[in-house]
């Protein structure tokens, strides 16, 4: 589903649930791959997806059309947190290539809240270090 048609969609808390759990999912599967140059080649890559919503969200926020405060606030709200990952995936970004972080157990990785699909359950999960919280 495009993001607009997303973001259209859904009240704030599922949006912005989705963004992160977008933003899990994407550090995740490059925290995954086995050798170090595959980490560094799919983390540029998925930076320019990242950057890609980053956009979007902007050009929302500049859509002289949107006249309610509320969705106005929505969006306003998932610019503020697409910058916060943004900055948080530069900091892995660097932090893969000094070596500080391996892979996705690296506590470096974990100490981050990250969102969860569960499939198995149909549950979102939230998760900081070893503490998971489901919703």
């Amino acid at each position: 589903m495009p993001l607009r048609e997303f973001i259209d969609s859904y009240p704030s808390a599922v949006a912005l649930l989705g963004i992160q759990m977008l933003w899990t999912n994407r550090l995740q599967e490059a925290l995954m791959k086995g050798k170090k140059a595959d980490k560094q080649s799919d983390l540029e890559k998925k930076r320019k997806d990242n950057d890609n919503i980053m956009k979007e969200l902007t050009l929302m926020c500049l859509d002289e059309s949107i006249k309610s405060k509320l969705i106005r606030t929505k969006i306003e709200t998932l610019v503020t947190i697409q910058v916060y990952q943004r900055d948080k995936f530069e900091e892995i970004i660097t932090l893969v290539k000094t070596d500080k972080i391996k892979d996705e157990n690296d506590f470096d990785w974990l100490k981050n809240t990250r969102c969860y699909w569960k499939v198995e359950e149909a549950t979102v999960a939230v998760a900081v270090t070893d503490v998971e919280f489901i919703y």
